[in-house]
């Protein structure tokens, strides 16, 4: 009987084993939670995704933290990666929670179907995942990703940030972020290829110029993708309107920065993100750009020379400052707001002009108009 019973636990544990590497060999790949409705989430839903590897899950929303900050007696959210370990254990799905204090993540994995998984998320609440299809690969499009975070009605960040291919990063932080201010620094290898494969599965290349919620007081996020120092595409996103694989690659961009070593960029004339340049005007018409694009002009010009030349003048920039910088100006870190009185172009040069210093030209090398924006429609002065 002894050995009756041992046998049989022997067998109960091996079936046990079997049923978790076959529910782990069942779940690998990328999946999104299938809306409950008819209505995508377009409204204030957020899409989730999740994939599971051998030995990690990702969770494309992201892991997030919140905790409370001593130095200012409020809750903070804190971005943590999208990536940590799970288990399956006999059909239970368990995904670690990494966070102190708090509880793994346990589903009931119900079956798979084709490309469509039943999981338990407790007694009485069941989720339906379908399987994503795998992007094919293409050669690289872009590799400079300018993305620019406009507030809401709320407590929305704002900042725009840069990041090439090589890791270089500019940023610029405005209001509601952990660190205000511009700055500089360098993403590790296995980062930027992270941030970029998440645009890569998006295919932005293929997507809407723009993309639009029908509620108010949302948040603005303009992303623009260059190739060789061009711009090769700009995606207008208000609410989180595009599709889901978008939606996922704005968070690991958006939130990166905080995890790095960054080096505060000395405001130096005529360099000053913090202004936006928001339209080139010729004679009686004027071609608008993006914020996004905007400050991919700005570390452009930071690239540029100072040089002493004259061209014919063929733009005014249209420029203004943004409220959100009243900060900066209390502290007396940013003295050339003010001070610039006029922004005239050929498109290469740059000439800045200013109530208190002599006038600076930059020189980029190129037309950046031309190169840039030579498909893009002017407007007339008096058209909607």
């Amino acid at each position: 009987m002894r050995i009756f019973i041992i046998f049989a636990l022997i067998l109960n544990v091996l079936s046990c084993k079997n049923e978790s590497i076959k529910v782990r060999n069942l779940i690998k790949g990328d999946w999104e939670l299938i809306q409950e409705s008819s209505q995508n989430y377009s409204g204030f839903n957020v899409p989730f995704g999740i994939s599971f590897s051998d030995d990690s899950v990702e969770i494309f929303n992201g892991l997030f933290q919140l905790y409370n900050d001593s130095s200012t007696n409020r809750k903070v959210v804190k971005y943590k990666g999208n990536f940590t370990g799970y288990i399956t254990k006999g059909d239970s799905i368990i995904i670690k929670n990494s966070f102190k204090g708090s509880q793994d993540l346990r589903w009931k994995f119900i079956k798979v179907n084709v490309d469509t998984l039943w999981i338990a998320v407790n007694d009485s609440m069941t989720r339906k995942l379908q399987r994503l299809k795998s992007a094919i690969n293409k050669p690289d499009e872009f590799d400079q990703i300018i993305i620019s975070n406009w507030g809401c009605y709320g407590s929305c960040p704002a900042f725009e940030l840069s990041v090439n291919k090589q890791g270089e990063v500019l940023y610029n932080g405005r209001v509601y972020v952990e660190k205000t201010g511009s700055f500089e620094g360098h993403f590790d290898r296995k980062e930027v290829d992270f941030v970029f494969s998440k645009f890569n599965k998006a295919n932005p290349i293929t997507l809407r110029d723009e993309y639009m919620v029908e509620h108010t007081d949302d948040k603005t996020i303009v992303t623009t993708f260059v190739k060789d120092r061009k711009i090769v595409k700009t995606i207008h996103d208000y609410g989180g309107k595009g599709t889901s694989n978008l939606f996922w690659a704005y968070i690991p961009i958006s939130n990166l920065y905080i995890n790095i070593a960054l080096q505060k960029v000395e405001f130096k004339l005529p360099f000053n993100p913090n202004i936006q340049l928001f339209a080139f005007v010729k004679d009686s018409a004027y071609l608008m750009i993006e914020s996004s694009e905007s400050y991919f002009l700005w570390t452009e010009l930071k690239k540029g020379h100072a040089v002493e030349t004259s061209f014919e003048i063929k733009y005014t920039i249209w420029f203004n400052s943004n409220y959100y910088d009243s900060e900066f100006i209390s502290k007396g870190a940013i003295e050339t707001r003010s001070n610039i009185t006029s922004i005239k172009s050929d498109g290469r040069y740059f000439r800045f002009e200013f109530k208190k210093a002599n006038p600076i030209t930059i020189d980029l090398g190129y037309d950046f108009v031309k190169r840039n924006f030579k498909d893009r429609k002017l407007r007339t002065k008096n058209s909607q």
